[in-house]
This record gives C-alpha cells, structure tokens and sequence, in this order.
C-alpha cells in the first residue's frame, strides 16, 4: 500500500463519518424510537390547533400582561396567561458574526405551541383561568436569585407555578403544585418548543436529543419527527439542540416518565410526563424540574443536573477531541486569535508526528526504488498472480522493505483528524471566532466566522493546491494509471472542502503546508 492509497482511505473515512448517523439509522444499525404516535389525537398533540382555531398566538401571548426577567446572562419574557415563554435572547451570544443582535431562543411561529406550557392530564393550562403573577418583572444582579410565581384557577383546579432565576446560570428551576376540589390522579407535562437553531442544516443541524436509561439518543430527520416519537424510562433530560445551544428540560424526579417529541410547522417540540399522582384539596400534586435553555458551555453544562453535559458530543475519538480542544483555548490564551490557534496546534500536532514522517518518507522512497524490479515480476508473473505477490513480497523482504511502511505512520494521524474535526465543529468557542476579519487591502468580509464556510472559497483552493504541490514532492509508487487517477484527488478534496466550516479548512490546508516543508526538508537531506 502507498501514501496514494491512503489519501483515497482518507476520503472515504471522511465520508463515512459525515454519511454515518444518516446510514446507520435507515440500516438499522442504531436503536429505533420504539414507539410511533402519528395517530394520536390527544389534545397534547393539538396544542397548535387549540390556539389557532380562536386567535393569533403571536398576539394571545405577546400583547397579554407579561413578566419581564432580565439576568447579565439573558432576557427573557413570560406572558403571565400560563407562563408561556415569549422570548429569551442570549446577552453574551449574537445572531452573526456581523451582526450584534443577541441571539433569539424563541422564534415567532414558536409561540403556536407555547413553548414552556404546564399539561394537566394532557390538557393544557394557558388561554383559561386568571392568571396572576407576584411580580411585574425581575431585574437580577451578579450572584443573586429572585423567584417568580404564577398562579390560576382553572375550572376548578389551583395550579402554581414558582419559577426560581439565577444571574449565573441559564437553568430556570420551576415547582409546580396541583390542588382539585376531588381527588384525582393528575398527570402533570412539561413542554419547550423552538424553531430552527442554526442557518447552517449541513454541519450543523437542529435535532432532538435525550437522555433515556443512561443512554443518548438523537433524532435530526424531519420525516420522522414530523410522524412524531413517544419513549418511557428513566429520562435526564430531553431537548432541542444544534452543534452550539441547547433548549432542555431536565425533571428533578427521573424514573418513568414519558416523553414525546414532534416537528410541526417549522418548530421542534419536546414534552415530558410526570408519572401520575394523586391530587386533592389538601394533597396537592407536586413535580419539579430544571430548564436549560443557553449555549452549549462546557463550563456552564458541568454545573448543570441530570448529566446535561452529556449534551456536548465529539463522536467516536471523544477521548482525543476534548484534550485538543483544552489545548486549544490554552493557546488561544496567549494568541487570542483562534485562526492562530489552530496554525499552532497544526504545527505542534506535526512536530509530535515528525518521526513517524520520517519514516513514512523513508518507507515510499525504498518502494520507489524498488518499483522497476517489481514491474519486472509483475511482467514475468502477468498470467500467475499468486507467484507474483509471492516474488513481490519475497523482494521486499531480501531488500527489507515494508510495504505497509509508507502508510501505517500516516494511519495513525487519521484518529487526530478525525478527532480535531469533531472538535472544532462542535465548539463553542469557534462560533462566530474571527481570524482575517476583512480580505487584505479590501473591505471585503472574508475570514470573520471560523465555524462557517469561506466566503471567497480561497482556504479550500489554496488547499487544493498545497494538496498537488504534495504529491509532487511524494516519491511516486504504483503504476502509471493510478498515479494519474491519483492526480485528481486534489480537485475532488477542494470540492469537498469547499463548505466546510472554514477553521476546519484551515487546518487541513496548515497541515498541507508543514507536510510540504518536512517532505522539501527531508528532499534535501536526500540528495
């Protein structure tokens, strides 16, 4: 095998890593969501139906009384009618790296499905009753924790709902407390709906997630949330998330409870059932449970309950991207400049990789060599191809080369790659993280967001080109038909790059660049 082969090994990796969630679930590979609820006529499943048949949501919820909850870390609104969540924009978050509007949780056609809406019995609690609130709005200082407490009679139900605000957290803890004029079983539901998270659907897409007997399950293919999916089980939590923020419900109280997910109408919905109890006058029903509705910080999520962290995901070399990117904000740091960054950590990766280089060139230029007498066993065994292979590998071992030589030190780098990917599409810290705001000597916005393509498509091409001027410097193994179908390799390398999230670009194209250096280095030492 050549460094040629491993390029095409490379290609087909990646592809295998971007097509795998969407293979393995029509193959079966993953666990199904065992349960279909697309026939359901609950009321649970109406709840867009219940508000549109009689008004406009946007206006039910935005023109009524509201609370008004402003923290250092968001801003957020509660029409006191149910305690439906109006908005929440993020302080610290903008919408675009060339924009600096905060960053909005609750899209308009959100609010048809009342996100953060309280179920009894499947039945929802806004738009009847009256309503009141112990406070008109709530203004929140560094450390401090104000609570807020909504109450109704609904046809005869007392329902109150206490929501309790930190200034240093995005988790919204609520207790909600069910008394009835007869004792019932009361099943008491939690509900969070928004629309689409990111622009980007291709790297990085808006999905349901969560928690189930210690076990993370996904789901981003709208056929079939639009069918909608019900599970039981012990639940941590259960949300709406993309590669950046998360929009979860996280129950104090984790054992059997039921879960139902859905898409409508642009907007991903989530709700979660309490096990049912018994409610009464003097014995009310009472649950409780954490929202998480902010950015997906490692440092935010580990404080959080019911192993919300666990949100954050780096795919199968997990154990390799979150030491990489500890790394990186360690160099960042210093730099504060995240495009720097990751020049440097390519350089460091290379340099601890530069042995294994060494040999690897080693390896392909003795293949080199040897290519002439191999083609004169290849001739002279034309009609026997196990002599040929035979001969072939007897030459190799008088001459004591290893045919695997060439490509097994490169091997062992694809894990890194594969592990910086992940790493990189799934930080934080690269959202919107500049590295050339503006094109040199121009106006023109170019590198201002590493977490999205390049604009101008100059990374990736610039990248197709250092992947040429390296198999130049290769030494050339093979026949003559593969080294020429081998030629193309670039192109299709720079097409596939060229939406790629350009921090990811830029390291594939550094890489390029050193590897360029060390083979012209190791030339020279050559000759």
């Amino acid at each position: 095998m050549d460094t040629k082969r491993v390029i095409i090994a490379i290609a087909l990796s990646v592809a295998v890593v971007l097509a795998w969630n969407y293979v393995a679930l029509k193959m079966g590979w993953v666990e199904q969501v065992p349960h279909n609820i697309a026939q359901e006529t609950t009321q649970s499943e109406r709840l867009d139906s219940s508000l549109a048949s009689t008004t406009d949501p946007v206006r039910f919820f935005a023109q009524g009384e509201s609370v008004v909850i402003e923290t250092p870390l968001y801003k957020a609104t509660l029409a006191v009618n149910g305690g439906i969540l109006t908005s929440l924009s993020l302080e610290k978050y903008s919408t675009s790296a060339t924009k600096e509007e905060p960053f909005q949780f609750i899209a308009p056609q959100a609010l048809s499905f009342a996100p953060l809406g309280v179920l009894l019995n499947t039945t929802q609690t806004w738009g009847g009753g009256t309503w009141k609130a112990s406070h008109s709005s709530l203004n929140l200082q560094e450390g401090e924790e104000k609570t807020l407490t909504l109450s109704a009679d609904i046809n005869g139900v007392q329902m109150t709902r206490e929501f309790l605000f930190s200034a240093d957290s995005y988790i919204i803890q609520e207790r909600t407390v069910v008394h009835t004029q007869e004792t019932q079983q009361m099943q008491i539901g939690y509900s969070l709906s928004v629309g689409e998270l990111s622009t980007d659907a291709k790297y990085n897409v808006t999905k349901v997630a969560w928690d189930i007997n210690h076990s993370i399950k996904t789901e981003n293919d709208i056929k079939d949330l639009k069918k909608g999916q019900e599970a039981t089980g012990n639940i941590q939590w259960i949300g709406i998330m993309d590669n950046y923020f998360l929009a979860a419900i996280a129950p104090m109280q984790t054992s059997s409870l039921t879960m139902r997910t859905k898409y409508e109408g642009d907007v991903f919905r989530v709700a979660l059932y309490t096990p049912s109890a018994l409610s009464s006058s003097s014995t009310p029903a009472v649950a409780s449970t954490y929202y998480y509705i902010g950015p997906k910080s490692p440092q935010m999520l580990e404080k959080a309950p019911n192993e919300l962290d666990s949100s954050i995901t780096y795919g199968f070399f997990a154990f390799l991207s979150r030491p990489l990117i500890l790394f990186l904000e360690f160099i960042y740091s210093f730099v504060h400049n995240y495009g720097i960054a990751i020049i440097i950590l390519t350089c460091l990766i290379k340099l601890i990789f530069w042995p294994l280089s060494q040999k690897s060139y080693a390896s392909m230029n003795k293949m080199k060599q040897l290519q002439p007498l191999v083609q004169e066993l290849r001739d002279k065994y034309k009609d026997n191809k196990e002599e040929m292979n035979k001969a072939i590998m007897n030459l190799y071992k008088t001459y004591k080369v290893n045919p695997m030589g060439g490509c097994l030190p490169l091997l062992i780098q694809i894990p890194v790659f594969f592990a910086l990917y992940e790493a990189l599409l799934n930080s934080l810290s690269l959202r919107h993280a500049m590295f050339i705001e503006y094109l040199p000597f121009t106006n023109i916005i170019w590198l201002a967001d590493l977490s999205t393509k390049d604009p101008l498509y100059i990374t990736p091409i610039a990248m197709g080109i250092s992947m040429f001027l390296q198999q130049l410097l290769t030494p050339q193994t093979g026949d003559p038909i593969q080294r020429k179908i081998m030629l193309i390799m670039p192109l299709v390398f720079t097409v596939f790059f060229l939406n790629f999230p350009s921090g990811l670009v830029l390291y594939w194209l550094s890489s390029n660049v050193i590897s360029i250096i060390q083979q012209w280095i190791l030339v020279r030492r050559k000759s």
